[in-house]
């Protein structure tokens, strides 16, 4: 996957523009009513803990890390139907409040269950994983929604240089090793790159950009 400074993101309420660090309190002080239906606020980052993607959800209380999982391979991740799991990051809220935490949690468990503060790694695909870090930052409460889980915020997009003309890339080739530099073309020049027939893919706004198949479900913003 690309990698690159954290981006400010858009909020999808109002369209305000924050900091990762400062986009869940902008919710929280913008857009919780009272009453309705409770729900976690979630932020997911990746991959790994301090990767440059990151998105922020509410979360019904009663919803299950199957719904997070079902959410997170649609908007982010899901390329060949891999298998994925929630785990317990040891030593932090995330064991919940079930006292000593399984190897991993069961998909059928409620986001409800997890504490406040609590972080979770979530991988998806065991050959080449994509790992993300779940943090519950809040109890809140939300208009009641048709689907458990609701994107509020996410990172702006990223851009690379192409290695040809130096202008904006649109493709990522997945196939040029640990070669971070030099991997990203435009339209324009990947035609001359040696993999394109195998390995190259476009390049999404997804932590999940450039590995295995992956090849986005969001389009990108017309300019």
């Amino acid at each position: 996957m690309p990698r690159g400074k954290t981006l400010n993101g858009e909020c999808c309420i109002c369209g305000k523009e924050e900091k990762k660090e400062r986009m869940g309190s902008h919710i929280l002080e913008s857009h919780s009513p009272e009453g309705g239906e409770p729900c976690y606020l979630v932020l997911v980052e990746g991959p790994g803990p301090r990767g440059p993607y990151w998105l922020v959800a509410d979360v019904a209380l009663d919803g299950a890390l199957s719904d997070i999982d079902d959410f997170l391979r649609d908007i982010w991740l899901e390329c060949c139907d891999h298998l994925s799991a929630f785990t317990p990051i040891m030593g932090s809220a995330a064991n919940g409040r079930r006292g000593r935490a399984p190897p991993h949690y069961d998909m059928s468990m409620n986001i409800g269950d997890l504490a406040v503060g609590g972080m979770t790694a979530y991988d998806y695909d065991f050959g080449s994983t994509t790992r993300l870090i779940l943090t519950v930052l809040a109890e809140s409460a939300r208009t009641r929604q048709p689907s458990a889980v609701r994107l509020l915020a996410m990172n702006n997009w990223q851009q690379y240089a192409c290695v040809g003309c130096g202008e904006e890339a649109a493709y990522i080739c997945n196939g040029c090793g640990g070669m971070w530099e030099g991997r990203y073309f435009c339209e324009g020049c990947v035609g001359d790159h040696v993999c394109t027939h195998k390995f190259v893919l476009p390049i999404t706004n997804s932590p999940r950009c450039g590995v295995c198949g992956y090849c986005g479900s969001l389009p990108r913003p017309m300019s």
